[in-house]
């Protein structure tokens, strides 16, 4: 790939990054809107957790359409989560 970048036009290289940024952009965007449904409930169910005086667990079987997943019990870093609520929120 580096060869074929060095013996090509600047324009032709310059284009083809262009090409496959969009495309990997793209396959992100996707991605992201595929998991956002699942994300928003883990984040509800964090937030009710939270509210209900708990120490945050991530427990797959209270989340409703999440499939095949593994978790050991292990518990949040909370400062972590809060700040990265927060900066979201605001």
């Amino acid at each position: 790939m580096v060869l074929f970048g060095s013996i090509s036009g600047f324009q032709f290289v310059w284009n083809m990054a262009d090409l496959f940024m969009g495309a990997m952009a793209i396959t992100n965007l996707i991605s992201i809107m595929l998991l956002a449904g699942i994300a928003i409930k883990v984040l509800k169910d964090y937030t009710r957790q939270r509210k209900e005086g708990k120490d945050p667990m991530f427990q797959p079987h209270t989340i409703i359409g999440l499939k095949n997943v593994e978790a050991k019990e292990k518990k949040i870093d909370t400062q972590h989560i809060n700040c990265v609520i927060y900066l979201f929120l605001e």
